[in-house]
């Protein structure tokens, strides 16, 4: 079976901590690429399950994504490509990125997904 992969841009806007969402229904989310300037060290998630009564639309309420190690997650650099364990995203319907703090300017994320063909 072949696989496709997919790109998506997220964005942190300007003071702000938490990036637009991500839809990845059908996909799976492998990687991220950081913006050449980062002020935050760190990254985490907050994602969305499907919504039972409407099972085309996701939750429009984002809780911190959690593995069975804690909170997912990763350092981030500039231009860091963060390489994600496809098993944390598993039931996710969107998600977004949270920094530590407000970003300084926008920050624009590029995510790679894959999905099977």
């Amino acid at each position: 079976m072949a696989s496709q992969t997919s790109y998506a841009s997220i964005v942190i806007a300007t003071d702000d901590d938490l990036s637009t969402a991500v839809d990845c229904r059908g996909l799976i989310p492998l990687g991220i690429q950081c913006p050449a300037t980062i002020t935050s060290a760190s990254i985490t998630f907050k994602a969305s399950a499907l919504d039972s009564a409407h099972p085309d639309v996701p939750f429009t309420t984002y809780g911190s994504l959690y593995n069975k190690n804690g909170e997912v997650s990763y350092a981030v650099a500039a231009n860091r490509f963060i390489a994600l364990d496809p098993a944390d995203f598993a039931g996710v319907a969107s998600f977004k990125i949270a920094t530590a703090s407000g970003e300084a300017a926008n920050r624009k994320f590029a995510v790679i997904m894959r999905h099977d063909a």
